[in-house]
């Protein structure tokens, strides 16, 4: 339904322990069709084998959360398949029936991931530059994210912190050499 109306990037704050073939397809096919689809690790804990589904899809970016300085937060997920991290720590949030709370997930590192990256794929469209697909994307989060906890890639927060200034460096045309 949102890719009918027109989204292009789609936040999803959900999981399960156990695929779910229709979801998977979905994403699948939302993928092939251009579409973003983000995903949450999930709030098990670091000491999880994976992140949950639909987070672990192939076809969806999946996103840990991270403490305010930058340090994996205690209740997200771990696993091979995270793919970016994000701060969100006690951000403030509507709640259901009216009013805010301070909330803490990465059902809050989703959204904010999702914004960031439709800040860049707007850039992109801007610049007449291509639009990755969720493979490149992966790729280009890997090269453009802050390590921000062991040295490389590691299960509990992918490549680090999904940084916008050098997501922002990717998209800017270098310019031109001086004399």
């Amino acid at each position: 339904w949102c890719y009918d109306q027109g989204a292009v990037i789609i936040s999803m704050s959900l999981g399960s322990a156990s695929e779910s073939p229709p979801i998977n397809r979905k994403a699948q096919q939302l993928s092939e069709q251009g579409c973003w689809v983000v995903a949450a690790a999930g709030n098990s804990g670091g000491g999880t084998s994976n992140v949950d589904w639909p987070g672990r899809s192939e076809w969806c970016i999946s996103v840990a959360a991270l403490n305010k300085d930058l340090t994996p937060a205690s209740f997200s997920s771990a696993g091979a398949k995270i793919d970016t991290s994000f701060s969100v720590v006690n951000i403030w949030g509507a709640r259901p029936g009216g009013g805010y709370a301070q909330m803490s997930g990465t059902s809050q590192a989703t959204p904010g991931t999702a914004g960031t990256l439709a800040c860049y794929r707007s850039g992109l469209k801007a610049l007449g530059l291509p639009i990755p697909n969720v493979h490149e994307l992966r790729k280009i989060i890997n090269e453009d994210s802050t390590d921000v906890h062991t040295p490389g890639v590691d299960r509990r927060v992918g490549p680090g912190y999904l940084s916008p200034a050098l997501l922002y460096m990717n998209m800017t045309p270098l310019p031109p050499p001086v004399g």
